[in-house]
């Protein structure tokens, strides 16, 4: 392992630096904009305009790529998200703040891309798995030791908001101080979203219902805990814990869907969280040993559905056309983790905190209903034959690449360079972590 890790010392260090700076800000944001007096549906709009940005981001940081460079896009991209981080302590109305969030979405999304690229270029057909793997690690350990900082300064300061400027600005230096050669840029070419439902309508709700749960949580959970006048520490622990589960159980329940028909899997996960956040319903009003446990179980059962929605939809798919695909999938979940937040802020503003989970059970329970229906109206595949899950992040398309499924089947996309012309309406995925 220590072979294997040290030659990304330089890469997962600045991405852990990021990941840190950019978690932080998202909580920090939540409880900030409660505090401020924001109104709850006001807050869901803005918060989801970072996933808008991302999308824009993921599509048009390719071509800037290519236009000026990795280590040069890399740089100017951080220097922006950490003024960006900044200027929500001079500007603080909803129309400011969204413009930021969406600016910083823009950046992450070029900021992952260039991660990914360099990862794609340096890994080798028999470890790409692994270093998918601890990429995952790092985002999801970083995004969660990045809520331990609310243990420090007053949200109401400016402390919090600088922290997270220099963890961003930082996470240039490993980057910027690396003597390995910039890689090729590549593209992914979306598939159309009506292609997409015609092969696999259920991985298409799937990966919509992920997007619209899984952006939801980043968002709102940090409004839904100052709606309840959590401590400091509280709210730090409440997100700790939603991601911890996701981290602790995201593998072992996408060992157990091997082994059983994807639907089936889906139906039993999405029957699991819409339970556990029905709970949560009529449960969470207080910080309590019963809350840690559901918030806990529930990240770990709405982490995996995206990666297993796209396994199912492997399924009927060959083997080039997968990385299109994908792309498709991960713009298919970046709308649901646009209209997430704008839905649970909805929602709070007309029942209160809880309209939170409320949604989120709504959506899963919707989820379970298709699940069954397309279990009746499609033969089950044979397990033997069924694609593997691979827990992916919610990056970029460039991700994929180092999806072993991808390079067993011998889809292996081609680098488009700076020299060479661009394929016809070719635009890049994007992966929203």
């Amino acid at each position: 392992m220590k072979t294997l890790f040290l030659p990304f010392l330089a890469l997962f260090s600045g991405l852990g630096l990021l990941m840190l700076g950019n978690a932080l800000l998202g909580t920090l944001l939540g409880m900030r904009a409660v505090a401020l007096g924001f109104p709850i549906e006001i807050i869901g709009v803005v918060m989801a305009a970072y996933f808008a940005g991302f999308i824009t981001g993921a599509l048009v940081c390719v071509h800037l790529i290519e236009r000026v460079g990795h280590i040069r896009t890399f740089a100017a991209l951080c220097a922006i998200a950490s003024a960006a981080t900044l200027f929500h302590i001079l500007l603080d109305a909803p129309l400011a703040w969204g413009i930021l969030r969406a600016i910083n979405g823009f950046c992450f999304a070029g900021l992952y891309m260039i991660t990914e690229s360099w990862l794609n270029d340096r890994s080798e057909n028999n470890n790409r798995g692994r270093i998918l793997s601890i990429y995952m690690i790092v985002i999801l350990v970083s995004s969660g030791a990045g809520q331990l900082f609310l243990l420090a300064p007053d949200p109401g300061g400016f402390e919090l908001f600088s922290i997270a400027a220099i963890m961003i600005a930082l996470g240039l230096v490993p980057v910027a101080l690396t003597t390995s050669a910039a890689p090729a840029p590549h593209r992914a070419d979306p598939m159309a979203v009506a292609l997409l439902f015609k092969t696999s309508p259920l991985g298409i709700t799937g990966s919509f219902a992920s997007g619209l749960a899984i952006g939801s949580f980043w968002s709102m959970a940090p409004v839904f805990a100052r709606m309840l006048e959590f401590s400091k520490a509280s709210t730090a622990i409440f997100m700790l814990l939603t991601i911890f589960g996701g981290l602790a159980l995201v593998w072992p329940i996408g060992w157990l869907s091997d082994r059983m028909d994807k639907r089936h899997a889906i139906t039993l996960l999405c029957a699991a969280g819409a339970g556990t956040s029905l709970a949560l319903v009529f449960i969470g009003v207080e910080f309590s040993p019963a809350l840690m446990v559901l918030v806990t179980l529930l990240g770990g059962f709405t982490f995996p559905l995206y990666s297993i929605s796209v396994a199912h939809a492997n399924d009927f798919l060959v083997p080039n056309e997968r990385i299109s695909a994908c792309s498709g999938l991960l713009l298919v979940y970046g709308a649901g983790a646009i209209i997430g937040p704008i839905m649970a802020g909805l929602i709070m503003g007309w029942m209160g905190a809880s309209g939170l989970y409320a949604m989120d059970a709504g959506v899963l329970g919707l989820i379970v209903l298709h699940a069954v229906y397309r279990t009746q109206k499609r033969a089950t595949i044979p397990v033997e034959e069924q694609d593997a899950v691979v827990i992916i992040p919610r990056t970029t398309h460039v991700a994929y690449e180092n999806d072993p499924r991808i390079i067993h089947s011998g889809d292996w996309p081609k680098a488009h360079t700076s020299g060479s012309p661009p394929s016809e309406g070719s635009a890049s995925g994007h992966n929203l972590g």
